[in-house]
């Protein structure tokens, strides 16, 4: 204030010394300022460069869905790990590359040894669909299911089971309990049954079943049906099975099953820059679904 009075009063020197004040304030101000301003305008656009990728990368995504959706050539005879690649010269200014490969259902859930996909025999198992909701509790936000695995063997020869499960899509994202309320039908028994395991894989989860090398159990002419049955309870009363699928396989590694849905699956990479989206579809009957969905997965 008194410096203002002054300046009111027609004392000399005074407009200097409050210029370099101001000049003084102004670069102590300005240049954290200046650097703030360059700072956001690299970060915005780095961040508009990533988004371009993104949205490139799932333009990749799409592409490859309509192609497996309509089962264009050359993937109407690709076999179980058969993989192309092609290229979108530009999308958003990016160029997009595609990774296509068919994989079986049973990929991620089994181990690779546990089966040989070449020799299905869909005569040989029968499944009940997991009955809708036994117990849908929005209250306390859980749902639970109860689903049977009913086995038929119309061979003249034997078969020794080695593995058995079911598989439900998608992931709930929440608890899952279970198998339990576990009951068996002769011939199925869990005598030597080495482990059971809830497995999430392939964008959904499984219960399995191993048994014993050389002592699961035996269906033959004799011994011609067997099943298993079991609850789960999901934490997430909203929660719905889609695409659902049973197997067992074989001491032979030949694998029975049915499917709601195709025994394949389709694992998509579409690269765009420094960006890769990697997805697993499963085609259900002229319609697509995705098990999973990931942006830079880890290898």
């Amino acid at each position: 204030m008194k410096l203002l009075r002054c300046l009111h009063t027609g004392e000399t020197g005074h407009i200097l010394i409050a210029s370099l004040m101001v000049l003084t304030l102004g670069s102590l101000v300005m240049v954290p300022f200046l650097s703030f301003v360059r700072t956001g305008f690299v970060a915005g656009s780095v961040y508009e460069n990533k988004l371009t990728e993104i949205y490139a990368a799932d333009a990749g995504i799409e592409d490859s869905v309509q192609r497996i959706n309509k089962l264009m050539a050359p993937m109407d005879t690709m076999e179980s790990h058969d993989e192309i690649s092609y290229a979108i010269d530009s999308v958003n200014g990016k160029a997009v590359q595609i990774t296509i490969k068919k994989l079986s259902l049973l990929e991620g859930v089994l181990g690779d040894d546990e089966y040989n996909v070449g020799q299905p025999h869909e005569s040989w198992i029968q499944f009940e669909l997991p009955e809708d909701s036994i117990v849908r509790n929005p209250g306390e936000d859980w749902v639970e299911y109860k689903c049977t695995l009913s086995f038929q063997y119309d061979g003249s020869g034997s078969r020794q089971v080695e593995t058995a499960g079911v598989y439900f899509s998608p992931y709930p994202g929440a608890i899952i309990e279970g198998p339990y309320d576990e009951q068996t039908t002769p011939a199925m028994t869990f005598e030597d049954l080495e482990s059971r395991q809830m497995k999430i894989a392939a964008g959904g989860f499984a219960f399995i079943y191993r048994w014993a090398s050389n002592s699961g159990p035996i269906f033959d002419k004799n011994n011609k049906n067997g099943s298993i049955s079991l609850r789960f309870k999901v934490h997430d009363a909203d929660w719905t099975h889609g695409s659902t699928f049973i197997w067992a396989t074989f001491k032979e590694q030949d694998v029975s099953f049915v499917t709601t849905a195709q025994m394949t699956k389709w694992l998509v990479v579409a690269r765009a820059g420094n960006t890769n989206i990697k997805a697993q579809i499963l085609r259900d009957n002229g319609q697509i679904k995705f098990l999973s969905w990931e942006i830079n997965p880890p290898d």
